[in-house]
Protein backbone atom coordinates (compact mmCIF):
# COMPACT_ATOMS: atom_id res chain seq x y z
CA UNK A 1 0.00 0.00 0.00
CA UNK A 2 2.96 2.57 0.98
CA UNK A 3 4.52 1.63 -2.59
CA UNK A 4 1.23 1.79 -4.42
CA UNK A 5 1.28 5.92 -3.37
CA UNK A 6 4.39 6.23 -5.29
CA UNK A 7 3.24 4.42 -8.67
CA UNK A 8 1.50 6.92 -11.39
CA UNK A 9 -0.07 5.32 -14.04
CA UNK A 10 0.40 7.24 -17.59
CA UNK A 11 -1.39 5.98 -21.10
CA UNK A 12 0.53 6.30 -24.11
CA UNK A 13 -2.03 5.22 -26.70
CA UNK A 14 -3.05 1.34 -26.25
CA UNK A 15 0.65 1.06 -24.20
CA UNK A 16 0.35 1.33 -20.57
CA UNK A 17 3.38 2.43 -18.99
CA UNK A 18 4.51 2.83 -14.97
CA UNK A 19 7.20 5.76 -13.99
CA UNK A 20 8.37 5.68 -10.61
CA UNK A 21 9.11 8.45 -9.01
CA UNK A 22 12.47 9.03 -7.00
CA UNK A 23 10.79 9.67 -3.46
CA UNK A 24 9.86 6.03 -4.05
CA UNK A 25 13.59 4.78 -3.46
CA UNK A 26 13.90 6.81 -0.22
CA UNK A 27 10.69 5.67 1.34
CA UNK A 28 11.37 2.27 0.47
CA UNK A 29 14.52 1.86 2.03
CA UNK A 30 13.37 3.77 5.23
CA UNK A 31 10.86 1.02 5.00
CA UNK A 32 13.35 -1.73 4.69
CA UNK A 33 15.28 -0.04 7.43
CA UNK A 34 12.88 -0.35 9.77
CA UNK A 35 11.86 -3.82 8.74
CA UNK A 36 15.68 -4.61 9.54
CA UNK A 37 15.80 -2.31 13.04
CA UNK A 38 12.61 -4.09 13.98
CA UNK A 39 14.33 -7.43 13.43
CA UNK A 40 17.06 -6.61 15.04
CA UNK A 41 15.64 -5.43 18.49
CA UNK A 42 13.33 -8.90 18.20
CA UNK A 43 16.14 -11.07 17.94
CA UNK A 44 17.77 -9.13 20.60
CA UNK A 45 15.01 -8.86 22.88
CA UNK A 46 14.91 -13.20 22.40
CA UNK A 47 18.76 -13.34 23.77
CA UNK A 48 18.45 -11.14 26.82
CA UNK A 49 15.60 -13.32 27.58
CA UNK A 50 17.79 -16.52 27.23
CA UNK A 51 20.83 -15.16 28.96
CA UNK A 52 18.62 -13.87 31.80
CA UNK A 53 17.33 -17.31 32.00
CA UNK A 54 20.69 -18.88 32.29
CA UNK A 55 22.25 -16.11 34.20
CA UNK A 56 20.32 -16.37 36.97
CA UNK A 57 19.94 -19.93 36.69
CA UNK A 58 23.85 -20.59 36.60
CA UNK A 59 23.79 -17.51 39.67
CA UNK A 60 21.79 -19.50 42.16
CA UNK A 61 24.19 -22.31 40.93
CA UNK A 62 26.76 -20.70 41.53
CA UNK A 63 26.10 -18.85 44.54
CA UNK A 64 24.58 -22.33 46.53
CA UNK A 65 28.29 -23.92 45.77
CA UNK A 66 30.55 -21.41 45.19
CA UNK A 67 30.29 -18.36 47.02
CA UNK A 68 29.82 -20.27 50.91
CA UNK A 69 32.72 -20.11 52.97
CA UNK A 70 34.79 -23.02 53.00
CA UNK A 71 37.56 -24.29 55.31
CA UNK A 72 40.86 -23.12 54.51
CA UNK A 73 43.06 -25.55 52.75
CA UNK A 74 45.53 -27.13 55.40
CA UNK A 75 49.53 -27.02 54.25
CA UNK A 76 50.83 -30.27 54.21
CA UNK A 77 53.81 -29.17 57.12
CA UNK A 78 50.84 -29.09 58.95
CA UNK A 79 50.91 -32.88 58.95
CA UNK A 80 54.45 -33.25 60.38
CA UNK A 81 56.88 -34.21 60.77
CA UNK A 82 55.77 -36.36 63.59
CA UNK A 83 57.25 -36.53 67.13
CA UNK A 84 58.16 -39.71 68.32
CA UNK A 85 54.81 -40.58 70.28
CA UNK A 86 52.92 -39.94 66.80
CA UNK A 87 54.74 -42.88 65.41
CA UNK A 88 53.73 -45.43 67.99
CA UNK A 89 50.32 -44.11 69.97
CA UNK A 90 47.33 -42.93 69.07
CA UNK A 91 44.26 -40.39 70.85
CA UNK A 92 40.62 -42.60 70.96
CA UNK A 93 38.06 -39.92 70.70
CA UNK A 94 34.67 -42.03 71.83
CA UNK A 95 30.89 -39.94 71.48
CA UNK A 96 28.97 -40.87 74.11
CA UNK A 97 25.02 -40.26 74.13
CA UNK A 98 23.51 -41.51 77.59
CA UNK A 99 24.39 -45.17 76.94
CA UNK A 100 26.52 -45.78 80.19
CA UNK A 101 26.52 -49.99 79.66
CA UNK A 102 27.67 -49.64 76.13
CA UNK A 103 30.10 -46.94 76.89
CA UNK A 104 31.69 -48.93 79.32
CA UNK A 105 31.65 -52.18 77.82
CA UNK A 106 33.59 -50.51 74.84
CA UNK A 107 36.32 -48.35 77.43
CA UNK A 108 37.37 -51.63 79.16
CA UNK A 109 38.24 -52.95 75.73
CA UNK A 110 40.08 -50.43 74.43
CA UNK A 111 41.99 -49.76 77.50
CA UNK A 112 43.61 -53.35 76.97
CA UNK A 113 44.96 -52.00 73.67
CA UNK A 114 49.00 -50.54 73.85
CA UNK A 115 48.90 -48.60 71.67
CA UNK A 116 46.04 -46.54 73.03
CA UNK A 117 48.02 -43.29 74.45
CA UNK A 118 44.16 -41.75 75.83
CA UNK A 119 40.72 -42.00 75.45
CA UNK A 120 38.68 -38.80 74.92
CA UNK A 121 34.88 -39.45 76.33
CA UNK A 122 32.75 -37.05 74.44
CA UNK A 123 29.72 -36.40 77.59
CA UNK A 124 27.11 -34.29 76.32
CA UNK A 125 26.09 -32.03 79.85
CA UNK A 126 22.66 -32.01 78.76
CA UNK A 127 22.58 -35.85 79.32
CA UNK A 128 23.35 -35.01 83.09
CA UNK A 129 26.65 -35.15 85.09
CA UNK A 130 28.72 -37.78 83.65
CA UNK A 131 28.88 -40.51 86.45
CA UNK A 132 31.70 -41.45 89.06
CA UNK A 133 32.54 -44.62 87.32
CA UNK A 134 33.28 -42.83 84.11
CA UNK A 135 35.57 -40.12 86.29
CA UNK A 136 37.51 -42.10 88.19
CA UNK A 137 38.19 -45.16 85.43
CA UNK A 138 41.27 -44.39 84.90
CA UNK A 139 43.74 -41.98 84.55
CA UNK A 140 44.37 -42.37 80.44
CA UNK A 141 40.50 -41.84 80.33
CA UNK A 142 39.40 -38.02 79.73
CA UNK A 143 36.08 -36.61 80.26
CA UNK A 144 35.00 -33.87 78.11
CA UNK A 145 31.51 -32.62 79.37
CA UNK A 146 30.05 -30.49 76.16
CA UNK A 147 27.57 -28.12 77.41
CA UNK A 148 24.84 -29.07 74.25
CA UNK A 149 23.89 -32.36 72.51
CA UNK A 150 25.17 -31.64 69.12
CA UNK A 151 26.96 -34.16 67.19
CA UNK A 152 29.10 -31.75 65.95
CA UNK A 153 30.90 -32.01 69.63
CA UNK A 154 32.31 -35.24 67.94
CA UNK A 155 34.64 -33.04 66.24
CA UNK A 156 35.12 -30.09 68.66
CA UNK A 157 38.17 -30.68 71.18
CA UNK A 158 38.00 -29.35 74.48
CA UNK A 159 41.20 -31.48 74.83
CA UNK A 160 44.10 -31.23 73.01
CA UNK A 161 45.12 -34.98 72.36
CA UNK A 162 48.39 -35.53 73.15
CA UNK A 163 48.87 -37.26 69.48
CA UNK A 164 48.51 -36.49 66.14
CA UNK A 165 46.59 -39.56 65.09
CA UNK A 166 42.86 -39.58 66.28
CA UNK A 167 40.71 -42.56 66.77
CA UNK A 168 36.71 -41.58 66.11
CA UNK A 169 34.67 -44.16 67.26
CA UNK A 170 30.55 -44.73 68.37
CA UNK A 171 30.27 -45.83 72.14
CA UNK A 172 28.22 -48.86 70.67
CA UNK A 173 31.26 -50.89 68.53
CA UNK A 174 34.67 -52.11 68.97
CA UNK A 175 37.29 -53.97 67.31
CA UNK A 176 40.03 -56.09 68.20
CA UNK A 177 43.30 -54.34 68.99
CA UNK A 178 44.83 -55.83 65.97
CA UNK A 179 42.51 -54.33 63.56
CA UNK A 180 43.19 -51.05 65.26
CA UNK A 181 46.93 -51.38 64.80
CA UNK A 182 46.60 -52.11 61.08
CA UNK A 183 44.31 -48.85 60.78
CA UNK A 184 46.49 -47.04 62.46
CA UNK A 185 49.69 -48.39 60.15
CA UNK A 186 48.49 -47.58 57.60
CA UNK A 187 47.54 -44.05 58.68
CA UNK A 188 51.26 -43.22 59.69
CA UNK A 189 52.17 -43.86 56.18
CA UNK A 190 49.07 -41.35 54.62
CA UNK A 191 48.78 -38.67 58.03
CA UNK A 192 46.50 -36.29 55.31
CA UNK A 193 43.89 -39.07 54.78
CA UNK A 194 41.26 -40.90 56.42
CA UNK A 195 41.62 -44.66 57.19
CA UNK A 196 38.31 -46.36 57.70
CA UNK A 197 36.67 -49.30 58.34
CA UNK A 198 32.97 -48.90 57.12
CA UNK A 199 32.97 -47.76 53.66
CA UNK A 200 29.71 -46.15 52.15
CA UNK A 201 29.02 -45.37 48.49
CA UNK A 202 27.25 -41.75 47.24
CA UNK A 203 24.79 -42.72 44.27
CA UNK A 204 22.80 -41.11 41.29
CA UNK A 205 19.33 -40.06 42.52
CA UNK A 206 15.99 -40.37 41.27
CA UNK A 207 15.13 -36.73 41.81
CA UNK A 208 16.39 -33.77 40.00
CA UNK A 209 17.92 -30.23 41.33
CA UNK A 210 16.77 -27.18 40.35
CA UNK A 211 19.76 -27.75 37.59
CA UNK A 212 18.02 -30.40 35.97
CA UNK A 213 20.97 -32.70 37.60
CA UNK A 214 20.62 -36.01 39.08
CA UNK A 215 20.74 -35.59 43.12
CA UNK A 216 23.51 -37.77 44.94
CA UNK A 217 22.41 -39.98 47.18
CA UNK A 218 23.59 -42.50 50.32
CA UNK A 219 24.47 -46.11 49.80
CA UNK A 220 25.09 -49.10 52.25
CA UNK A 221 23.70 -51.71 51.15
CA UNK A 222 25.52 -54.10 49.07
CA UNK A 223 23.56 -55.14 45.54
CA UNK A 224 24.05 -50.93 45.27
CA UNK A 225 27.62 -50.60 46.59
CA UNK A 226 28.73 -52.91 43.69
CA UNK A 227 32.24 -53.80 45.63
CA UNK A 228 32.57 -49.66 45.06
CA UNK A 229 32.87 -46.59 47.65
CA UNK A 230 33.68 -43.27 47.66
CA UNK A 231 33.98 -42.44 51.65
CA UNK A 232 33.88 -44.08 55.13
CA UNK A 233 32.17 -43.22 57.83
CA UNK A 234 33.78 -41.70 61.22
CA UNK A 235 32.21 -44.32 63.35
CA UNK A 236 35.22 -45.62 63.28
CA UNK A 237 37.87 -44.35 61.63
CA UNK A 238 41.66 -42.56 61.78
CA UNK A 239 42.23 -38.65 61.50
CA UNK A 240 45.08 -36.32 61.84
CA UNK A 241 43.89 -33.87 64.63
CA UNK A 242 44.12 -31.20 62.05
CA UNK A 243 41.14 -32.01 60.69
CA UNK A 244 38.99 -31.99 64.03
CA UNK A 245 40.03 -28.26 64.70
CA UNK A 246 39.73 -27.72 61.13
CA UNK A 247 35.98 -29.29 61.73
CA UNK A 248 35.45 -27.04 64.55
CA UNK A 249 36.75 -24.11 63.23
CA UNK A 250 35.89 -23.49 59.87
CA UNK A 251 33.04 -26.19 58.88
CA UNK A 252 30.43 -24.14 56.54
CA UNK A 253 27.27 -22.88 58.77
CA UNK A 254 24.71 -24.72 57.13
CA UNK A 255 26.65 -28.25 57.17
CA UNK A 256 26.72 -27.45 61.40
CA UNK A 257 23.12 -26.12 61.28
CA UNK A 258 21.85 -29.56 59.53
CA UNK A 259 24.23 -31.46 61.86
CA UNK A 260 22.53 -29.98 64.68
CA UNK A 261 19.34 -29.59 63.51
CA UNK A 262 18.29 -33.64 62.39
CA UNK A 263 20.79 -35.09 64.99
CA UNK A 264 22.50 -37.17 62.08
CA UNK A 265 25.07 -36.42 58.91
CA UNK A 266 28.13 -35.14 61.39
CA UNK A 267 29.89 -38.29 59.68
CA UNK A 268 29.57 -37.26 56.16
CA UNK A 269 30.61 -33.62 57.11
CA UNK A 270 33.68 -35.05 58.27
CA UNK A 271 34.19 -37.29 55.51
CA UNK A 272 33.69 -34.76 52.75
CA UNK A 273 35.69 -32.30 54.57
CA UNK A 274 39.05 -34.50 54.27
CA UNK A 275 37.81 -35.43 50.58
CA UNK A 276 37.81 -31.46 50.08
CA UNK A 277 41.11 -31.26 51.44
CA UNK A 278 42.61 -33.99 49.52
CA UNK A 279 41.13 -33.25 46.07
CA UNK A 280 38.06 -35.53 46.41
CA UNK A 281 40.30 -38.89 47.04
CA UNK A 282 38.59 -41.96 48.99
CA UNK A 283 39.73 -42.54 52.16
CA UNK A 284 41.87 -45.14 52.21
CA UNK A 285 40.58 -48.39 54.57
CA UNK A 286 42.25 -50.61 56.71
CA UNK A 287 43.04 -54.67 56.14
CA UNK A 288 39.97 -56.08 54.73
CA UNK A 289 40.10 -58.84 57.19
CA UNK A 290 40.24 -56.01 60.39
CA UNK A 291 37.07 -54.27 58.15
CA UNK A 292 35.06 -57.70 58.09
CA UNK A 293 36.11 -60.19 60.54
CA UNK A 294 36.70 -57.93 63.33
CA UNK A 295 33.82 -55.58 64.79
CA UNK A 296 32.22 -56.21 67.77
CA UNK A 297 28.76 -54.23 68.11
CA UNK A 298 27.13 -53.62 71.77
CA UNK A 299 23.41 -53.42 71.61
CA UNK A 300 21.50 -50.75 73.11
CA UNK A 301 17.74 -49.55 72.74
CA UNK A 302 19.34 -45.50 72.50
CA UNK A 303 20.03 -44.70 69.23
CA UNK A 304 22.77 -42.50 68.28
CA UNK A 305 20.02 -40.61 65.24
CA UNK A 306 16.88 -41.02 66.85
CA UNK A 307 15.25 -38.79 64.04
CA UNK A 308 12.47 -40.55 61.71
CA UNK A 309 13.16 -40.74 58.11
CA UNK A 310 17.30 -41.52 58.53
CA UNK A 311 18.05 -42.26 54.99
CA UNK A 312 16.31 -39.56 53.80
CA UNK A 313 17.53 -37.37 55.54
CA UNK A 314 21.40 -38.83 55.01
CA UNK A 315 20.59 -38.64 51.05
CA UNK A 316 20.33 -34.70 51.46
CA UNK A 317 23.29 -34.84 53.57
CA UNK A 318 25.22 -36.07 51.12
CA UNK A 319 23.72 -33.94 48.21
CA UNK A 320 24.06 -30.82 49.81
CA UNK A 321 27.39 -31.48 51.42
CA UNK A 322 28.71 -32.39 48.04
CA UNK A 323 27.54 -29.47 46.36
CA UNK A 324 28.82 -27.18 49.57
CA UNK A 325 32.50 -28.65 49.06
CA UNK A 326 32.36 -28.65 45.16
CA UNK A 327 32.61 -32.24 45.22
CA UNK A 328 30.73 -33.41 42.64
CA UNK A 329 33.00 -33.31 39.78
CA UNK A 330 35.83 -34.42 41.89
CA UNK A 331 34.67 -37.46 44.27
CA UNK A 332 34.72 -40.42 42.35
CA UNK A 333 34.27 -44.42 43.38
CA UNK A 334 36.89 -46.46 44.00
CA UNK A 335 37.22 -50.37 43.82
CA UNK A 336 36.49 -52.25 47.61
CA UNK A 337 38.52 -55.89 46.55
CA UNK A 338 40.64 -55.63 43.36
CA UNK A 339 39.92 -58.65 41.62
CA UNK A 340 42.62 -58.07 38.78
CA UNK A 341 45.46 -57.34 40.88
CA UNK A 342 47.79 -59.52 43.03
CA UNK A 343 46.77 -58.02 46.16
CA UNK A 344 46.05 -60.90 48.91
CA UNK A 345 41.80 -59.99 49.37
CA UNK A 346 41.89 -60.43 53.03
CA UNK A 347 45.04 -58.26 53.63
CA UNK A 348 44.21 -54.89 51.16
CA UNK A 349 41.32 -53.60 49.81
CA UNK A 350 40.27 -49.95 48.55
CA UNK A 351 41.93 -47.11 47.22
CA UNK A 352 45.58 -47.25 45.99
CA UNK A 353 46.71 -43.61 46.45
Amino acid sequence: EVVSMFLVLERNNSTQSIRIKPSFYVVSLGVLMFLFLRLQVQLLIVIFDQTHTSVEKSTKHFTRQHLLPLPPKLPLSSFGPKRRIDLHKYTVRVYSRNRPRTLRVTLNHLRTCSSVEQIQVVWPEAHGVAPDWLLRMDTRVVVEQHPDNSLNAKFTLLKEPPTAAVLSQDDDLFRTCEAMEAGFALWSLNPTRMVGYDPRKHILDDQVDEDGQKKWGYSYLEHQLKNQYSFALTRFAFLHKNYLHNYARHIPATIRQTVEQQLNCEDIAMAFLVAYHTNGKAALLADRWALEESVVEVTSSIPIAEVGYHLEIRNDCVDSFADTFQLKDKLGLTEYVHKHSNRTDWFHCGAND
